[in-house]
């Protein structure tokens, strides 16, 4: 791989990764077509893809991710939600329910950050098996292991 090639692939997978985070797709592809303005007005033959996706495939973005699990984390308690089991924007968690000296009060804290929503902690997981998977896909890794 040459050092172009290393360095498109490094900018392409930092958007990759910035617009999974912190942008929309629309906001994504508007940033990819400015970095290919800018590489290409400063004179260099660098391709840069201008939708998302594809620069997702050029990175291997999609193998990287899978089987990855997003929690939502309260940043108060740190209790822990899928995104499916939630009913509402605030934390629900009640610290020891049924004792009878307590007034069971929930956390209460804020899941999102304002009406968006980004949550405010978030976990990704990804699974040993999966990671396992993942290794042993690699050509030569088992050969690698036993060194």
């Amino acid at each position: 791989m040459s050092n172009e090639q290393q360095l498109r692939h490094l900018l392409l997978l930092f958007i990759v990764l910035f617009q999974a985070k912190h942008l929309s797709v629309k906001a994504g592809e508007d940033l990819l077509a400015f970095l290919s303005f800018f590489v290409r007005s400063l004179g260099h033959s660098m391709e840069i893809p201008t939708k998302i996706s594809t620069a997702r495939t050029m990175v291997n973005y999609s193998k990287a991710t899978d089987g990855l699990s997003r929690f939502l984390v309260c940043s108060a308690c740190r209790s822990v939600y899928t995104s499916g089991s939630l009913h509402s924007r605030s934390c629900g968690y009640v610290r020891f329910p049924n004792n009878p000296y307590r007034q069971a009060q929930p956390c209460g804290n804020a899941l999102f950050v304002g009406s968006s929503l980004k949550p405010v902690l978030e976990y990704p997981y990804n699974s040993i098996i999966e990671t396992l998977k993942k290794f042993f896909m690699r050509p030569s890794f088992e050969q690698q292991i036993e060194q």
